[in-house]
């Protein structure tokens, strides 16, 4: 209970306030500044205004599409032009075809 009372503490609690009032509201006043500016612009610069503000978003969801894509594929689907090997229809690690297969055991 030493904790609630320390000057510290408080002072903790106090920059958290201050955090939650200024910068929600800093950040829709900053919004609602740049939206009514691009608002009143030719058509043309209007166009290119909001490009421009909705670019950042667009580039975040391609690269997030660019790293999930090369998230999921496997060691099979790398290219062929990065074996240095050509490709046989076999592999060292699976069994030939003469041999029998062990995976029913």
């Amino acid at each position: 209970m030493e904790v609630l009372g320390s000057e510290e503490f408080l002072r903790t609690i106090g920059n958290n306030v201050l955090w939650l009032l200024i910068v929600p509201a800093s950040t829709v006043v900053i919004g609602l500044l740049v939206a009514v500016l691009a608002d009143r612009l030719a058509p043309k610069g209007e166009a290119v205004s909001k490009a421009l503000i909705f670019m950042p978003m667009a580039i975040s969801f391609v690269g997030a599409s660019t790293i999930w894509a090369s998230s999921t594929t496997t060691s099979r689907e790398t290219p062929r032009s990065v074996s240095s090997t050509p490709s046989s229809s076999h592999s060292a690690a699976s069994p030939s075809r003469g041999s029998p297969s062990t995976s029913g055991l």
